[in-house]
């Protein structure tokens, strides 16, 4: 592809559907924590908590774990107080 000829309005559509499977993807993968951690999946693996299973089985450290583990609980948090509130 030769750069000089895509337009703005081509980069910008680029970026729109990355950023867009992005966030499906993300969405997807809290899902996944969401439903391991309530199935407590960790347990048959021997692992204590779901950190420590993603860090286990990912092979990642338990700090780059916890993010999402933490974002997806405050995020199940603050939906469950949504949806109350309506």
């Amino acid at each position: 592809m030769e750069w000089e000829r895509v337009s703005n309005d081509e980069i910008e559509q680029a970026f729109v559907h990355f950023f867009g499977l992005s966030s499906v993807t993300l969405a997807e993968i809290c899902d996944l924590i969401i439903a391991a951690d309530r199935g407590q999946q960790f347990l048959t693996d021997g692992s204590p908590n779901t950190v420590h299973w993603l860090s286990a089985w990912y092979g990642i450290r338990h700090s780059t774990s916890r993010r999402p583990v933490d974002t997806t609980r405050r995020l199940e948090t603050t939906s469950s107080l949504v949806s109350e509130a309506q």
